[in-house]
């Protein structure tokens, strides 16, 4: 799915992250987004996110960060 977002939309940078085993987002995948944090204006997430409460876990941190970059 990332493969097709890059090729449709080349201008957004497209960023594989770690998973957890049940298919959610690992929160180890927001050191991954921190050095680009201050630069983004938009950002899109998914598709997925299986694992509801490691997701919840990852959004919770990952806009804290980017809020924080502000």
């Amino acid at each position: 799915m990332a493969s097709g977002l890059a090729l449709a939309i080349p201008e957004a940078r497209v960023i594989a992250l770690a998973e957890t085993p049940d298919g959610g987002f690992d929160v180890s995948g927001c050191d991954a987004l921190a050095p680009i944090a201050e630069g983004v204006k938009a950002l899109v997430m998914g598709p997925g996110m299986q694992d509801k409460t490691r997701s919840v876990m990852f959004v919770r941190a990952m806009l804290s960060m980017f809020s924080a970059a502000r």
